[in-house]
């Protein structure tokens, strides 16, 4: 699809969303194995939810620019990364975006190097039913999180898109949720 183009009636001058490949609806129980979904189990919460869980080190994993503290209610490890740590992890992983702030995605993924855009716009986070953030209905264990480090003094107001001249750096932040 070509930027500039109308899907789903958002404008999609960024790009391809994340997440935007169609998911094949598996029977409850079964294992998913292919393309967007190594080794992750479909297990069925309360009221006949769905929810992915990632089994092993490869699958979904999420991707934003900030993380609500009020959704951590159990134990998280957070780390500093890299931006070659986050490139490494979108090669090897399904990204689902969780972005927020429009003002930073162009800048973001300039600088990342992919794709950052959500599938919705500013969509909400929700924890699962053993405290992991859950978005879409699928739940994960591990989350980056992709700050801009502004120069000295500069604020964005608001909806104001940010140049690439106004960030001086990046923060990028691996959570990964213990089973603990």
């Amino acid at each position: 699809m070509a930027l500039g183009t109308q899907r789903s009636g958002r404008d999609d001058r960024h790009g391809p969303r994340l997440g935007d490949e169609p998911m094949s609806q598996p029977m409850r129980g079964s294992i998913v194995h292919g393309p967007g979904a190594p080794h992750a189990l479909l297990l069925r919460g309360r009221a006949g939810s769905q929810g992915m869980m990632r089994m092993g080190q490869k699958g979904h994993t999420l991707v934003g620019n900030s993380f609500p503290l009020s959704l951590i209610t159990r134990r998280v490890v957070i780390e500093p990364a890299s931006v070659q740590d986050l490139q490494v992890a979108a090669a090897d992983r399904h990204m689902r975006s969780f972005w927020g702030h429009a003002n930073t995605l162009v800048a973001a993924e300039t600088a990342m190097g992919i794709a950052l855009a959500p599938q919705t716009e500013r969509p909400v986070l929700v924890l699962d039913e053993e405290g992991h953030p859950s978005l879409a209905g699928m739940s994960f264990e591990e989350c980056w999180v992709v700050t801009p480090i502004y120069v000295d003094t500069f604020r964005p107001k608001v909806g104001e898109e940010v140049p690439l001249a106004r960030i001086r750096n990046w923060q990028v932040l691996r959570m990964r949720w213990e089973n603990a």
